[in-house]
């Protein structure tokens, strides 16, 4: 659609373009999935304050997740979510921010899975659609997924 089309901030109505990219595709996304990712983006909230220090332990090495997010304003935003080797201990660390977050585990998963490329590439009537958004709702299986606004990303 128009670069001009929605409002800033607003993923409903007219609202952001999304995609998926992986390797040499880029490919349209479920906009009902990628708008309740970006909601569950917006709606993130951390446990506790790590530092600016990364840590091996914080899994930021391998991440679960990698998520990359071009804003209107052209600003590429990345959150990568790294997993303990150990533990059931999640770390967010977003491009915009120089400190590393814990996120709870339920949370970490949630998101997780959201951001997974079948759930965005999905249908989005696995039967899951009734859950509130903030709820647990099982393990991940996203690997590396990049969701973009308006202009899409760039590969890693």
């Amino acid at each position: 659609g128009d670069e001009d089309e929605g409002k800033d901030g607003d993923t409903g109505g007219a609202g952001p373009a999304w995609i998926v990219a992986g390797g040499d595709t880029r490919e349209p996304v479920n906009k009902e999935v990628a708008d309740k990712l970006a909601r569950a983006l917006a709606d993130l909230r951390f446990d506790d304050v790590l530092g600016t220090e990364a840590k091996p332990e914080y899994g930021l090495e391998n991440p679960l997740l990698r998520l990359g997010v071009e804003r209107r304003d052209g600003q590429r935003v990345e959150y990568l979510l790294g997993k303990a080797p150990e533990q059931e201990e999640y770390t967010l660390k977003v491009s915009t921010r120089p400190e590393h977050f814990r996120l709870a585990g339920w949370r970490s998963r949630s998101l997780v899975e959201a951001a997974s490329r079948d759930a965005l590439l999905g249908s989005g009537d696995d039967g899951k659609e009734d859950e509130p958004s903030d709820s647990p709702s099982g393990e991940g299986e996203g690997k590396d997924s990049e969701a973009a606004d308006e202009s899409g990303t760039t590969g890693d």
